[in-house]
């Protein structure tokens, strides 16, 4: 099924059930779908990338808590835009959070404007990373293709290098440089050296 089918849900996990049932009732007011979870495990269970969305989940719960939660995605690769809110948060709680990839932190109860606020932002964010990675993974088979001298060169052609200075550095003939060249112009379907440029950073080429 394609990313665009699929209909964007905001998840929230929340032990407390009337705080998801305020939650739900708030978010379905601001036209936003959501489902809810008792707990961090009955989410992990639940979810997979391939969902739309975004998720607001309580710091603290009894089991896992919303850090550990951010945690596991990490380990599973999982990049899922997550709104951490708490009653019981600290400084150095939420800058854990910031660096484990968290887009926000609010306080309980949180302000309804500010939350829904905050959702929308996470669900736009969401639906451009898969825009991005959708872009991305077509570009990254085909640099994938190449050798390790073609994949070279298009690191120098990334970093703004002309052919004489690639030739230079590499120590090989400018003639053998351009056939490299035009090898990677086919084997990527560039149309031009900007296209080329564009596509590699697209793939992951710095």
């Amino acid at each position: 099924m394609k990313m665009m089918e699929l209909e964007k849900m905001v998840f929230v996990v929340d032990d407390d059930e009337a705080m998801r049932k305020s939650t739900q009732l708030l978010l379905s007011a601001g036209g936003l779908k959501s489902t809810t979870f008792g707990s961090a495990d009955d989410f992990l269970h639940f979810y997979t990338p391939d969902k739309p969305g975004c998720l607001i989940v309580d710091l603290t719960m009894p089991g896992m808590g919303g850090i550990e939660l951010v945690r596991q995605f990490r380990k599973r690769e999982w990049h899922i835009p997550t709104i951490i809110v708490s009653g019981t948060g600290t400084i150095r709680t939420a800058v854990e959070g910031m660096k484990l990839g968290v887009v926000d932190f609010l306080e309980k109860p949180a302000d309804p404007d500010s939350l829904l606020q905050k959702v929308r932002a996470a669900l736009e964010l969401d639906e451009r990373q898969r825009r991005l990675a959708s872009d991305r993974e077509p570009i990254a088979k085909k640099i994938g293709l190449l050798t390790d001298r073609e994949r070279e060169i298009l690191q120098m052609l990334v970093r703004g290098l002309a052919s004489k200075q690639i030739a230079a550095e590499l120590g090989i003939a400018m003639k053998t440089v351009e056939n490299h060249r035009a090898n990677l112009m086919h084997k990527m379907g560039a149309l031009n050296s900007a296209d080329l440029t564009r596509m590699a950073v697209t793939g992951g080429i710095e």
